[in-house]
C-alpha cells in the first residue's frame, strides 16, 4: 500500500492490513471518508489560523500554526467518533448532527468577519462612535456635577466671608476680662490657725476679633476649592480627547466584532441570503463524514469488523458457559 493511503488510514482510524484484503467498495468509501476528513482539516486549521490572528493576538506564526493545528486535531478526533462507530447509529449520531451545527454557525461567523472586514471595520468604527459619545456625554455630566458643587461652595463661603469682614470693620478689637480667684493667708485666729480669705483679680485686655481667624481660615479654603476648580474645568475641556485616546488603545474584541457581524448580516436580505448559503455550505461539510457512515449499505471494511466483533462475541459468551458448566 502506498503512504498516502498508509496517511489515510491513520487519519480515519482504519487498519491498513484490513484494507488491504476489501473489496473496491471499502477503498472508494476509503476515499471518501479520507477526502471529507481532509476537507474539515483544512477548513478547520485556516478558521483556527485566522482565530488566533484576530482574536488572541499572536503575532509569531508558529504559534498561530501551533493554534491551526490544535483546531485540526479537535475535529480529526470528533470526525473519528463517528467513523470508528461499529454496529448501528447510536445517539453520538444525533449529538455530532447538533454540533455540526453549532460548529457550522462559528466557522459562519468567523468566515464572515473575514469577508466583510472592510464593512465590519466601518460598523465598529460607528458603534464605537456612539459609545464615545454616550460616555464624553457620562463625564461631563461628572465634571458639571462637581463645577457646581465647588461653585455653590465659593459662592457659600464668599457671601459669609462678607458678612464677617462687615462685622470685623465694627468691631476689629474686642476687650477680653481675666477673672483670677485665688485664696490668701490674712492673719491668724486665736488658737493659731490661718485665716484665708478669697481674692478676685480682674484684668480686662484688648485682642484681635475672633472673627479675623475664621476669615484667613474660609480665605485658604475658598483658594484650594478655587484650584480644584480650575482643574476639573481644564478637564472638562478635554474630555473628548481623553475617551478617543482611552477607546483608540483599546483592541477590537471577539465580542464586539461578533455584534458588528450581526448588524451586517441582518442589514440586507442580501447579506442573510449569503450567510444562509454559507451557513448550509458548511453545516453539509460538517455531516458530510457522517452521511458517508450512516448510509443504507455497509461496505465489507465495516463487515469484517463487525464479523470479527461477533466472533469475539461469540467466543466469550462459549467461555463464559464452559466455566459456568464446571462449577456445576
Amino acid at each position: 500500500m502506498g503512504i498516502l493511503t498508509k496517511i489515510g488510514c491513520f487519519l480515519i482510524g482504519w487498519r491498513a492490513d484490513i484494507l488491504k484484503d476489501c473489496g473496491e467498495a471499502s477503498h472508494r468509501t476509503f476515499k471518501r471518508l479520507t477526502s471529507a476528513i481532509t476537507i474539515m482539516m483544512i477548513l478547520w486549521g485556516t478558521i483556527g489560523f485566522c482565530f488566533a490572528d484576530k482574536y488572541i493576538n499572536i503575532d509569531s506564526i508558529y504559534g498561530k500554526s501551533l493554534v491551526s493545528i490544535a483546531f485540526m486535531v479537535i475535529v480529526l478526533c470528533i470526525e473519528r467518533i463517528i467513523i470508528l462507530a461499529v454496529g448501528k447509529p447510536t445517539w453520538s449520531y444525533l449529538f455530532r448532527v447538533i454540533l455540526a451545527v453549532l460548529m457550522s454557525l462559528l466557522g459562519a461567523f468567523i468566515f464572515d468577519q473575514i469577508i466583510f472586514q472592510n464593512d465590519l471595520i466601518i460598523k465598529v468604527n460607528e458603534n464605537r462612535e456612539k459609545q464615545i459619545q454616550n460616555a464624553r456625554s457620562h463625564r461631563l455630566e461628572m465634571y458639571n456635577s462637581d463645577i457646581k458643587f465647588l461653585t455653590e461652595s465659593i459662592d457659600s463661603i464668599g457671601r459669609i466671608n462678607m458678612e464677617l469682614y462687615e462685622k470685623l470693620q465694627e468691631n476689629p478689637v474686642i476687650k477680653v476680662t481675666d477673672i483670677d480667684n485665688k485664696e490668701v493667708v490674712a492673719g491668724v485666729d486665736d488658737d493659731g490657725n490661718p485665716i484665708k480669705t478669697k481674692t478676685t483679680n480682674v484684668v480686662t485686655r484688648s485682642m484681635e476679633n475672633p472673627l479675623s481667624a475664621q476669615t484667613k481660615a474660609n480665605e485658604n479654603q475658598l483658594v484650594i476649592y478655587q484650584e480644584q476648580l480650575k482643574k476639573l474645568q481644564e478637564n472638562k475641556s478635554v474630555v473628548d480627547k481623553e475617551v478617543r485616546s482611552d477607546y483608540a488603545k483599546r483592541k477590537v474584541g471577539f465580542i464586539e466584532e461578533l455584534n458588528a457581524t450581526w448588524e451586517v448580516i441582518t442589514s440586507s436580505i442580501l447579506s442573510i441570503v449569503f450567510y444562509f448559503i454559507l451557513f448550509l455550505v458548511l453545516a453539509s461539510l460538517e455531516i458530510f463524514v457522517l452521511t458517508i457512515k450512516s448510509g443504507d449499505t455497509h461496505c465489507d471494511y465495516d463487515l469484517i469488523v463487525e464479523h470479527q466483533l461477533n466472533i469475539k462475541k461469540n467466543t466469550l459468551e462459549q467461555t463464559e458457559n464452559r466455566l459456568l458448566n464446571k462449577k456445576d
